[in-house]
């Protein structure tokens, strides 16, 4: 035989193997098109007034996955579920209609400047109400004596999501568990059942503005309704429900006990000091805005200080959220910009706090 044969019998061998390789990391079902794809899977999954629920996965080029829980408000009583008065989004349709008219920020696979454009992409969509941690149906009742329902089922919708990640995906290299808005608080919620599903991944989480500055007695009012304890990690000490009061959970002590358990995993916040949206939710939960960026500023200085795989970009600015926009691309602070500070992060990279006074 020649030894030109012999290269292209090798190169073939070579190529077959690097093939079956990429199948078996990425096993990605049906060959899906590289666009954005929507998969309904039924089952007990529910938007909150019984709308159709279902997800979307935009295939990537490399062995990298990012989970990523949408936003769209909360709502915990008649008045703020209310057709009429609702504070969040209970219909996947506004993830559709932005496909289509274009998207912005890490969402637009064509802009090379997008560090998760080679990524697989996962979006979990938001329509229930309860920040992704509910499972329980509510009939809630105005003071007019009209009562209507509500399907708290964001667990439920994410747990499925989850156990089609885990029939689809073999052993990623890399997780990004993120999220915007609400989708902040889905994100550090599932971020254990996700780092237990691929434990030799490297994790990285990164929170976009969701800092959890919440009323005293927020999460007494809401979880009875939402029933956020049913999904809970709990097998993280801090987290299981036997032996904590999630009535008095905070968003700090999820923190701390999230990232102290998974120590060898990277847990990050985004956060704008003078955040709209957040302090209007702080409004209606009857807080003062006028404290909100003081909390946040303390919250941040107590996660940074107790735990060293915790960081923080905080922008002194008013706007509600990154990754989603294009300003992803030019907003800079200390002499750092969010772009460079993200790409380093997701590389494994060490990276400052940004923002803390």
């Amino acid at each position: 035989m020649s030894n030109k044969a012999m290269v292209l019998i090798f190169s073939s061998l070579r190529f077959f193997l690097i093939v079956c390789s990429m199948e078996s990391l990425y096993s990605l079902p049906d060959n899906l098109p590289r666009a954005w794809n929507e998969i309904n899977i039924g089952g007990a999954t529910t938007c909150a007034r019984g709308e159709d629920f279902s997800f979307f996965v935009y295939p990537g080029r490399t062995n990298k996955v990012v989970i990523d829980f949408m936003g769209g408000g909360a709502c915990w009583n008649a008045e703020t579920c209310s057709e009429d008065g609702a504070t969040f989004i209970d219909s996947i349709e506004f993830i559709r209609e932005r496909q289509r008219n274009g998207e912005e920020g890490v969402y637009n696979r064509n802009n090379p400047d997008n560090p998760l454009k080679d990524w697989y992409h996962v979006i979990v969509p938001y329509c229930t109400g309860d920040i992704h941690w509910g499972s329980n149906s509510v009939n809630y009742q105005l003071d007019s004596g009209e009562s209507f329902s509500i399907q708290h089922y964001g667990a439920i919708n994410s747990q499925a999501v989850l156990d089609w990640v885990a029939d689809n995906f073999e052993s990623p290299g890399d997780v990004l568990m993120t999220g915007c808005s609400a989708g902040a608080y889905g994100s550090i919620y599932w971020a254990p059942h996700y780092k237990e599903l691929f434990p030799e991944a490297n994790f990285y989480h990164l929170a976009d503005s969701g800092a959890g500055i919440v009323t005293d007695n927020f999460f007494r009012n809401s979880f009875p309704n939402w029933q956020a304890s049913r999904f809970a990690a709990d097998w993280v000490p801090g987290l299981d429900p036997e032996i904590n009061d999630w009535f008095d959970l905070t968003l700090d002590h999820m923190y701390l006990s999230v990232a102290g358990y998974y120590d060898h995993s990277s847990f990050s916040q985004f956060n704008m000091k003078k955040d709209e949206i957040q302090k209007f939710f702080y409004e209606i939960m009857g807080g003062d805005s006028s404290h909100w960026e003081k909390k946040l500023n303390i919250s941040m200085k107590k996660l940074t200080q107790s735990l060293d795989n915790f960081k923080t970009y905080t922008y002194p600015g008013n706007d509600h959220c990154i990754l989603p926009y294009n300003y992803l691309y030019e907003l800079n602070h200390e002499g750092v910009s969010f772009l460079d500070w993200f790409k380093r992060y997701i590389s494994g990279e060490s990276v400052s706090n940004i923002g803390l006074r």
